[in-house]
């Protein structure tokens, strides 16, 4: 019995050492609404995302975005793989690297976005050119 106890400890540190906590709140979500500034493709062929930087109107700062196809909802007009267009949708903070193609292999040199845009909410996109009103 006190093997298994030691064996069961021993496999859940291993787990914490190779997957550890991230240090931002992960998992919290959060609402976004602004101009796409920016895409950034990740290439590797198991990482098949995009990056949209995008010019939040509340927060007046840049939110780098992470669209993965298989995560993420798209909503009409489809149009985040261009800069200049208006989105808004819901997001969840924290996301891995945006992982490139390095030769034959994929590496980690990639942006780091602040979230994963979400399945519920995902991203929607504006059909005209849009203004913010800011400079």
């Amino acid at each position: 019995m006190t093997k298994k106890i030691f064996f069961s400890l021993l496999l859940v540190s291993l787990f914490f050492v190779s997957f550890p906590p991230t240090a931002k709140a992960a998992g919290m979500v959060d609402f976004y609404g602004g101009v796409i500034e920016q895409v950034t493709y990740c290439t590797c062929w198991y990482d098949l995302a995009v990056v949209v930087h995008v010019k939040d109107i509340v927060t007046n700062r840049t939110i780098k975005l992470k669209y993965v196809w298989y995560l993420s909802t798209l909503h009409p007009f489809y149009q985040i793989f261009t800069s200049q267009v208006c989105v808004i949708g819901g997001y969840t903070k924290g996301s891995p690297k945006c992982r490139n193609t390095s030769g034959w292999y994929c590496s980690d040199s990639g942006t780091k976005p602040d979230g994963t845009i979400d399945y519920v909410r995902g991203i929607g996109t504006s059909g005209i050119g849009c203004t913010t009103g800011h400079n």
